[in-house]
């Protein structure tokens, strides 16, 4: 996935996993705003969050555990994809 869209979101989903739960407007939401605010792209971010991919660049893991950098972009998300669900 090169660009990070709700099309393109669904489609990974459903292909990949058959499908999700997830508000799919609001987890793009949520990665689109963390990659502004912190200055990492929105589909690392996306694969970060979804299959616990490292991010290129950043120290985002170590032996296969989250480092600090990992859990506050993960958490991040996680409070972002809330606010969007919740309409803050």
């Amino acid at each position: 996935m090169n660009k990070l869209t709700t099309e393109n979101v669904k489609d990974y989903m459903d292909t990949t996993y058959g499908g999700t739960k997830l508000n799919v407007d609001c987890l793009v939401s949520a990665c689109q705003w963390v990659s502004q605010s912190e200055d990492v792209g929105e589909v690392d971010l996306f694969h970060l969050l979804i299959e616990n991919e490292p991010i290129k660049g950043l120290y985002t893991h170590s032996y296969g555990f989250h480092t600090r950098a990992g859990r506050y972009l993960i958490d991040e998300l996680s409070r972002k994809y809330h606010e969007h669900l919740n309409g803050y």
